[in-house]
């Protein structure tokens, strides 16, 4: 036959319905979400998803609304359903379905056995259902079933094929696909029933639909493409049957007519191979054989002649059970996080197998499930003490060093690690310290401060901290809440050449702190005598008093055997629009959430060095320290990243073999404009993996770190937050990394991007959601019983529309079409200038490609009924805003984002403000350009910068 080559054929995938319709099981729906989402990025653009039948007649699709909704839509696919009537078809306008199809048959017997109804009246129903839908711009398409055979009554009259045809299309159908539902039909048969049906349709208006129980699929498809018919309904792995026709087989693979057309010429935008893993992964999820003869063929690696993708050490990573287990080269980053979704429960089972956490005792149950996800316990009968799994190790290998500004050193073994968290914890007992008492930290980054958290922890108490950078207000704002008995403490530290001493900050917290009954002055390094003073109901003791006498030996560090669910650490929310919230996060979901992402996603082993740049008061130095369950090293750095010199850090790194160096983006955009070079100027070939948190790492900065730091490193940006204590977006250790993309979502958590709709999208921005609970996810908020702030902090953005709830994480995202993920900043400082939503991150991005600005800070000023953009600038030393730069920042934004983007107003400012984790406070800028009062200044470093960002 004759063949235009580059002509397009359009597949329709009918697997995820007229598929799975006829499995003898039910399909769970998060499998059927996953294979479709699976087909979709294979390159099928167009996708049956689900039938909005009664549950009665096709138990299998009772569940099609849930999955509409769970569906991640990617632009250009669109996913069709079932709708046998009027209240078909409002469950899947309700569900968001982008068009639907009625189903007919040429058989009168067969239509009364199929759809319950005679041809006629099968008719008459599809007229108001096609009627509505075209109103309301829905497209119909329409099915002919029976058309070459019937199971009831044998041949079918060619003119009863075609009859149905002409009225389908009169009803309005686009689209009329042609079926060989029992498989029956041969090419010569299939030219004469397509070549009738072209004498009322046109060939764009028919498709075929051919099952192969005789074989002869291929053979009839061609037939069709002869005729000039370009639309094939197919399924992939030849799933389906048919119910009424015992039998038949499953609809011509997808697979075997892809490689057919292929091989043809033609093209289809699908990629077989991807479309074969796809095949094999539901056939293992059903239990089945596969049904495509092309997928069984290209099934092996041998036969496909490619390599496995590089898992590093399979064999003894997880594993998941052998039934649902994919080959080696099925394991990419999006795979793998699909098994932890549609399995979770095996997921985190074998998680805490495989990363080794120890238990006192290892519960039956996995999850117990409440009626909203906030309400879900992890492990509730497993019993662990977070301490024992972080002090696994007591040998002579290095667990802490650390490192300040000023050039103090000191380092601790892991054998001495643990005898003076043994030495303290029993000081800690004697003062009468009991499981769930609050023990504080206003502490720097030092070794004590781990000791003072291990200690603590192992008692069972819990843990809280700020940083001593935190004024006076901004601690007791926290801490009153939380009434600790023993507050940890530094008498000063040293933060950019300047010394700062606490001593009336200290008095200050004694005072106001009624429940205190100890400070412990952690050992003074700069020389500071001024300490603060013991009351009658407060004594101040020396680090040195807590270790006993250190000529006998320490005494045996016993572990409390907390619940899974105990409290562990108490974080805070920023505090800028109020007093900040206390977020109490569990033992076990955090030691488990911490050794996924250190074993699974950055692969930690005891022969790394472990680096991040963060203070006590924010979550990644809880992260860090759960570096010590890894038996890593860990490196502790106290001051200012850029004093005495820009490079200190990158000395730090070369001086102490810094495996996986963690920062911000703002650090690396500030060592990009100080020149900074390290791949020039330091020895760094122990470094493998560089992590970015803090806000988004442009693309620009994944340009700086591979140019100017290291050309083989492996660049993890990565975003989460103190609300779950870890991350829902970061690296894997191996597969692609797109520039200016964080690599992938984490194992386990069900995230997506969600509409105004509440529709998970694909090349789409909106509202980053996890559908699912998790282990890291709080307990609840401290002193809050009915957890009706803590309900309101997460869970009521989209409650009308999930019912158990999604935690709603407030950032403005976008998952990409690579599986990449792009955050574009808070979703409550989001641009909307003209009704178009814009993250302030889109702005950023362009504005850090000029050299004369340091840093910016962009919000939305209501003006004139609208929106408008303000933009300020913080510039070089000696600059100021002239005409000249405020063009150039607004041509670079034009051609690097939009129109839309450019700011209505430039202006310049001396500084930023920032909340004490060093973020810029969007929030509070806004509250003070449109004159209103700015909630909790205390939460700001910087509160003092206000003055510059008055109205006008």
């Amino acid at each position: 036959m004759a063949i235009k080559t580059g002509t397009q054929i359009q597949l329709v995938e009918m697997g995820a319905r007229d598929g799975l319709q006829n499995e003898p099981g039910t399909v769970p729906a998060t499998v059927k979400v996953e294979l479709i989402e699976r087909l979709a990025a294979a390159g099928l653009r167009r996708i049956e998803a689900g039938s909005f039948v009664s549950p009665r007649w096709i138990p299998q699709m009772a569940d099609s609304e849930e999955v509409f909704r769970l569906i991640r839509r990617r632009p250009g696919v669109r996913y069709s359903a079932l709708t046998p009537n009027l209240q078909g078809l409002d469950r899947a306008m309700q569900a968001g379905a982008d068009e639907v199809a009625v189903f007919a048959a040429a058989s009168e017997a067969f239509s009364q056995k199929n759809i319950n109804c005679g041809i006629k009246e099968s008719i008459q129903r599809f007229t108001d259902v096609c009627q509505v839908a075209l109103e309301k711009g829905l497209p119909v398409r329409g099915y002919v079933s029976t058309a070459m055979g019937c199971p009831y009554q044998g041949k079918v009259p060619l003119q009863d094929v075609v009859m149905a045809v002409r009225e389908l299309i009169k009803l309005g159908c686009y689209e009329v696909s042609i079926g060989d539902t029992i498989g029956v039909g041969t090419p010569i048969q299939v030219y004469e029933v397509l070549s009738a049906c072209l004498d009322v349709a046109r060939p764009d208006q028919l498709a075929m639909h051919f099952h192969d129980t005789y074989g002869q699929a291929l053979a009839n498809l061609r037939s069709g493409l002869e005729l000039g018919i370009h639309t094939i309904d197919a399924s992939v792995a030849g799933l389906g049957g048919c119910p009424y026709a015992k039998g038949a087989s499953g609809n011509v693979a997808t697979e075997d007519v892809l490689y057919m057309l292929h091989g043809m010429g033609y093209e289809t935008g699908v990629d077989l191979d991807a479309l074969v893993e796809t095949s094999h992964w539901i056939c293992e999820q059903l239990g089945r054989l596969n049904g495509s003869k092309v997928a069984l063929a290209l099934g092996t690696e041998a036969a496909r002649g490619t390599e496995a993708v590089s898992v590093p050490r399979d064999g003894d990573r997880l594993r998941p059970p052998s039934r649902l287990r994919p080959p080696r080269y099925h394991l990419r980053p999006q795979r793998l996080h699909a098994f932890s979704i549609s399995h979770r429960q095996e997921f985190w089972r074998l998680t805490m197998i495989h990363t080794g956490i120890i238990t006192q005792q290892m519960g039956e149950t996995i999850l117990q499930e409440g009626d909203k996800i906030w309400q879900d316990r992890w492990f509730p009968d497993t019993k662990l003490n977070y301490a024992q799994n972080l002090l696994r190790f007591r040998d002579e290998q290095a667990a802490l060093v650390f490192q300040d500004e000023a050039g103090n050193k000191q380092q601790l073994s892991y054998a001495e690690l643990a005898e003076q968290t043994a030495r303290l914890a029993d000081w800690l007992k004697q003062q009468g310290i009991k499981p769930g008492d609050r023990i504080a930290g206003f502490a720097a980054n030092r070794i004590e401060t781990v000791v003072a958290m291990l200690a603590a922890t192992s008692l069972g108490a819990v843990w809280s901290s700020c940083s001593p950078d935190f004024g006076v207000n901004g601690v007791l704002d926290r801490f009153k809440q939380i009434t600790p008995r023993v507050l940890f403490a530094v008498s000063s530290h040293l933060y950019a050449g300047k010394l700062n001493v606490h001593q009336q900050t200290l008095n200050k917290l004694i005072q106001e702190l009624p429940t205190l009954q100890s400070v412990v002055l952690l050992p003074e390094l700069y020389e500071n005598k001024n300490k603060p003073i013991s009351t009658d109901n407060c004594q101040v003791v020396e680090w040195q008093q807590t270790q006993g006498d250190c000529s006998q030996p320490a005494p045996v560090l016993n572990f409390h055997a907390c619940d899974f669910n105990d409290p562990l650490y108490i974080m805070y929310s920023s505090g800028t629009t109020g007093v900040p919230k206390c977020i109490v996060h569990g033992v076990g979901g955090t030691l488990l959430q911490h050794r996924k992402e250190h074993q699974l996603h950055l692969e930690l082993t005891r022969n790394d060095v472990l680096f991040y740049f963060t203070t006590c008061g924010w979550m990644m130095w809880n992260w860090l320290v759960s570096g010590l369950a890894s038996g890593a090293t860990l490196v502790l750095f106290d001051g200012s990243p850029f004093h005495p010199k820009p490079d200190i850090l990158f000395d730090l790194a070369e001086d102490t073999g810094i495996t996986v160096f963690g920062t911000s983006a703002r650090y690396l955009a500030s060592a990009e404009k100080a020149g900074l070079k390290p791949v020039d100027s330091h020895n760094l070939s122990r470094m493998r993996a560089l992590l970015s948190t803090g806000s988004p790492l442009s693309a620009e900065g994944f340009d700086y770190v591979w140019r100017d730091i290291k050309q083989d490193i492996r660049l993890q940006s990565i975003s989460g937050g103190t609300d779950i204590i870890s991350c829902f977006v970061l690296g894997y250790p191996w597969g692609e990394i797109h520039r200016g993309e964080i690599q992938g979502a984490g194992l386990g958590m069900d995230v997506v991007v969600l509409n105004e709709n509440g529709q998970a999208v694909i090349g789409e921005k909106g509202e980053l959601v996890c559908r699912q609970s998790f282990p890291s996810m709080p307990l609840g908020f401290w002193n809050d019983s009915d957890n009706s702030k803590y309900q309101a902090a997460y869970f009521e953005r989209f409650a009308d529309i999930y019912p158990r709830g999604v935690w709603t994480h407030g950032d403005y995202a976008e998952q990409t079409e690579n599986g990449g993920w792009i955050i574009y900043g808070r979703s409550d400082t989001v641009l909307n200038p003209g009704g178009v939503r814009i993250g302030t991150a889109e702005l950023y991005r362009q504005v850090e490609l000029i050299e004369d600005v340091l840093e910016c800070v962009a919000v939305g000023q209501e003006w004139e009924n609208d929106v408008r953009i303000v933009l300020f600038v913080r510039l070089r030393e000696g600059l100021s805003l002239d005409d000249a730069l405020q063009t150039r920042i607004r041509q670079t934004i034009r051609s690097g984002a939009s129109p839309r983007h450019v700011p209505a107003i430039i202006r310049q400012v001396q500084d930023i403000p920032r909340t004490l984790n060093g973020k810029i406070a969007e929030t509070a800028v806004r509250e003070a350009l449109h004159g209103r009062p700015v909630k909790n200044k205390d939460a700001l470093a910087n509160p003092e910068s206000l003055q510059e960002y008055t109205a006008g």
